[in-house]
């Protein structure tokens, strides 16, 4: 997923992931990151949770709540669509 991926030099942060371009950082938190976007295809505005690289490498520990939930998505990135109130 990486190659749908744009990035912005200056800031290292995402402009473009697939056919969603970055509005806005919400938030950002020890594991990653919420961005406001809209959605090009269907022109609906979304939330989109990137988990930081560096953690979506590393495997869950075994006594870890997630674990028996399986694995988290192997990109780490979840995309949600929401009404967005401004």
């Amino acid at each position: 997923m990486s190659d749908a991926v744009e990035f912005d030099p200056q800031t290292l942060m995402p402009t473009r992931i697939e056919h969603f371009t970055i509005v806005e950082l919400l938030g950002q938190g020890a594991m990653g990151f919420v961005f406001r976007a809209r959605d090009t295809k269907l022109g609906t505005e979304v939330a989109i949770k990137m988990i930081k690289p560096e953690l979506a490498a590393e495997p869950l520990p075994a006594n870890d709540s997630c674990a028996r939930h399986g694995p988290p998505p192997r990109s780490g990135i979840t995309i949600t669509s929401f009404p967005f109130i401004g």
